[in-house]
Formats: C-alpha cells, sequence, structure tokens
C-alpha cells in the first residue's frame, strides 16, 4: 500500500463532516489503500469521501470504518485542542483588560464615595417634620453650596461609574463563556480520544485474526500513533481549559452566577443611591434659590425685595419664613386676627427715605445692603434692619440683623451708624420716656457684623 505524503494535515472531522490532512499522511489515499488491502471493497476515494459518523461510545467491527474513525477521531481531538489553546489565549487576553477596567473602576469608585460623603456630610434630607410654631432650622450657606457641588459631582460620575460597570459585566460575561467554551473544547477532545481508542481495539482486533489481512499491522499501529496524538491533545485541551476557567476569576460557573447576582443587587442600590442624589439635589437648589439668590446684573435695586422670601427670617406663631408680596407680608396664620399690621417693607428707590440703603462694611470697595424692615408700628415703630453682600457669582448672602426702635440706619465713614433711643429700667419710651441716646456704629469684619463702636448721652433728669 503507497501512503502518499502531502504537506499540510488532512484527516475526517467529524463534526463538520470534511476532509483534515493529519500527520503527513493523505489518510483518504490511506484509507482507500487499507481497504482494497484488505479486500473490503473498492477503496475509492469517492467511498472514503463520507464516511457514516461513528457513536463515541461504539466500537466499529468495520476494519476500513475503524480506520476512518481513528482519523477522525485524531482530527477532532486536535481540532478541539486547537480551540481550547484559542481560548485560553484570548482568556488571558480579556483576563489583562478586565484587571485593567476592574482597576479603574476601583479609583471610580472609590472617588464616587468620597463625594457622596462629603455631600452628606455637608447637607441631607430632614428625616422628620418640623413641628408647628417651630421654625426650620437653616442649613450653612456655605454647607449648602459644597452640597450642590459633591451631590453634582456624584451625579456626573455615577454615569461613567454604571457604564464601566456594565462594561466590567459584559467582560465578566465574555470570560465565562470562554472558560465554559473550553470546557466544552476540552470535553469534545476526551470523547475524540475514546473513539480513537476504540477504533485502535477494532483494529489490533483485525490485526489478530489469523490470518491477519495484509498491512493489518501497519494500520494497527498509525492507529496508536493516532490515538497518542488524540490523547496529548485531550490531556492539553484540558490543561488549557483549566487555564480560562482560572483566568475567568470564577472557579466554577455557579460562582460567576452569583457574582452577577450580587452586582445585580448592587445595581439596585446604586440606582437608589443615585435617586437619592437627585432629590436632595433638588432640594439643595431649592434652598439655594431662596438663601442665595442672584442679583440681577449685580446691581442691589434689582433685586424684588418686595416680592421676595426670607428665609433668615421666621415670622408669625407658625415660625414659617417671611413671605413679602408687593411689600406686605402673606400671612398664612390659622387666626387671621394675627395677620393685621406689620410686617411690611417701604420704598427701595434710591432716595433719603428709601428701605434700601448701600455701603462699604468691609473695605473692598463693593457696597453690601442694608434692608430696613418696618416689624411694629404705632406707639414705637420697630424695624429689623437685615445686612447683605454678594458673593463672586453676583448672588445675595446674608451676613446678620440688627434690630432697631424709633430709629433708622445710615451709611457713614465706612459704617452702618445709628442713633438709637433708650429708656431707664422702668420706664417706657412707648409712653414717651426717653433717658437718653447711643450712637452705635457697625462693621464688617472677618465677614461678621461687629459693633465697633457705642457712645451714649445720658439726658438730664426731669
Amino acid at each position: 500500500m503507497s501512503l502518499r505524503r502531502i504537506p499540510k494535515q488532512e484527516c475526517w472531522n467529524v463534526a463538520h463532516r470534511t476532509w483534515v490532512r493529519v500527520g503527513g499522511v493523505d489518510v483518504r489515499a490511506f484509507v482507500a489503500a487499507l481497504g482494497m488491502t484488505l479486500g473490503l471493497g473498492s477503496g475509492s476515494r469517492a467511498e472514503a469521501a463520507s464516511p457514516a459518523e461513528p457513536a463515541p461510545s461504539r466500537v466499529s467491527r468495520d476494519p476500513k470504518q475503524a480506520a476512518h474513525e481513528a482519523a477522525s477521531a485524531e482530527a477532532a481531538a486536535l481540532e478541539a485542542k486547537n480551540g481550547a489553546e484559542r481560548l485560553a489565549a484570548e482568556a488571558v487576553t480579556l483576563a489583562d483588560q478586565h484587571r485593567a477596567l476592574a482597576s479603574s473602576l476601583a479609583v471610580s469608585r472609590a472617588e464616587l464615595g468620597k463625594h457622596w460623603r462629603t455631600a452628606q456630610s455637608a447637607y441631607t434630607l430632614p428625616k422628620t417634620a418640623v413641628p408647628v410654631g417651630k421654625p426650620a432650622p437653616l442649613p450653612k450657606l456655605s454647607a449648602l453650596k459644597t452640597a450642590k457641588s459633591e451631590y453634582e459631582a456624584f451625579i456626573h460620575a455615577s454615569s461613567a461609574v454604571v457604564k464601566d460597570e456594565r462594561t466590567l459585566r459584559a467582560s465578566e460575561a465574555r470570560l465565562e463563556e470562554h472558560a465554559e467554551a473550553a470546557l466544552t473544547s476540552a470535553s469534545s477532545a476526551k470523547t475524540a480520544a475514546q473513539q480513537a481508542q476504540d477504533s485502535a481495539a477494532a483494529l489490533h482486533k483485525v490485526q489478530a485474526e489469523k490470518p491477519a489481512p495484509p498491512n493489518a499491522k501497519a494500520a494497527a499501529e498509525l492507529a496508536d500513533a493516532q490515538l497518542k496524538s488524540a490523547r496529548g491533545a485531550a490531556t492539553t485541551a484540558a490543561a488549557l481549559a483549566q487555564k480560562a476557567r482560572s483566568k475567568s476569576g470564577f472557579s466554577t460557573a455557579a460562582a460567576y452566577t452569583s457574582k452577577q447576582t450580587a452586582a445585580a443587587s448592587d445595581a439596585e442600590k446604586a440606582k437608589a443611591q443615585l435617586a437619592l442624589a437627585n432629590a436632595t439635589l433638588r432640594e439643595v437648589d431649592a434652598r439655594l434659590s431662596l438663601q442665595n439668590p442672584e442679583v440681577p446684573g449685580c446691581d442691589w435695586h434689582k433685586v424684588p425685595w418686595r416680592d421676595m422670601t426670607y428665609p433668615w427670617l421666621p415670622w408669625g406663631t407658625l415660625k414659617h419664613a417671611l413671605q413679602l408680596k408687593d411689600g406686605a407680608w402673606v400671612c398664612d396664620e390659622p387666626d387671621h386676627d394675627n395677620c393685621v399690621g406689620p410686617p411690611n417693607l417701604g420704598d427701595i428707590s434710591p432716595g433719603p427715605d428709601s428701605a434700601l440703603i448701600l455701603g462699604d462694611l468691609d473695605g473692598d470697595g463693593k457696597p453690601e445692603a442694608a434692608l430696613q424692615l418696618l416689624t411694629f408700628c404705632c406707639d414705637v415703630s420697630s424695624f429689623e434692619v437685615l445686612i447683605f453682600k454678594q458673593d463672586a457669582q453676583c448672588h445675595l448672602e446674608y451676613v446678620d440683623e440688627i434690630s432697631f426702635a424709633n430709629s433708622s440706619a445710615s451709611f457713614s465713614g465706612g459704617a452702618l451708624v445709628a442713633d438709637l433711643p433708650f429708656a431707664r429700667q422702668g420706664e417706657n419710651m412707648g409712653l414717651g420716656a426717653v433717658s437718653g441716646m447711643e450712637h452705635a456704629e457697625w462693621r464688617l469684619l472677618n465677614g461678621k457684623l461687629r459693633k465697633t463702636k457705642s457712645v451714649k448721652s445720658v439726658a438730664p433728669l426731669q
């Protein structure tokens, strides 16, 4: 029997029913020649080209078919080994990419957590309602600005982290697919090796016959070589499958499923956290619109003083933030008898009688505003003087307030000044009893309103 040497491997692939070359031998020529030698058919190329696919667990009793099975089993094992090798190599690359992504994501998560903790320490949504008749606590403006910045940063970073999380989950899925596919290839290689063993056994039975057909020994030896090759391929495929499995980061498919379940739970928690961040940011923005409204064009006279809410001044029995409309108190008292009279805000147009006066209290060359709000009238006129400044973005910032009686304030020499009448203990200014006058001055020092001068003059006893 003549075996034609060829440069590439070729043998019957059971899975794809195609011929491949193995061992540098043209298997179709060999099988055809073997069939003729054994007297089991013409051994034509056409007959050898499409053998029936043998069941892996059944030993073929047809020597010609056994030769086909041995060659195709070796080819299948080699193909499975090559597949496992490719999958393992891809798993290595994927694992490197996965590690880089996981490392980057860990940094992003840490930054996200930092934004969250800072935002939460600055401002959180109230957990309980404010009791009736108690003023709502007023958050510090600096805390609100910090909270706004940090919640915005958290929300922005969250979208990137969610996207990276999805990419990481997809990466884990691909690694798991490669691990499972490599295990399938290893299983296929093992099945092929068993088939090669069955085929070799069948040829050895032919060789043991008396008399043995010509070239039966050569056929059996070739089958042994193919069996050895198939077993080696199966062993290699199993090792490669284990490598792919280890690169996946999951010891078993069940471990992968468990990780995905935990990841889904974490995603729901992150979703709830993001919803809370958005809700808190809306609340922060609402508070900032009240506590830090814009000064249009940085012009104090363009602030809607007579139509705005003053969260710094709780009023009435309910202690709600004072709200003015057309300069008058918008009363929401349950007893409407309490809604008579002040507070109210007079004319704020520039002029000597304006309720809004401007002056530089801290020496920075920029004017602060003093708003004189009438809070009580008749026998004694009382005023709450609210002091404001502007931040770098031309937004209003509340500084402090001063209470005056029967007086008004003005700016002079970089200070807020007022001449305040006072009465001795037991006397009533409402009845005209004035014991003297106090000349007082206030300035802004380190951002705080401080009384820097107080001179009292006592009226002589009558």
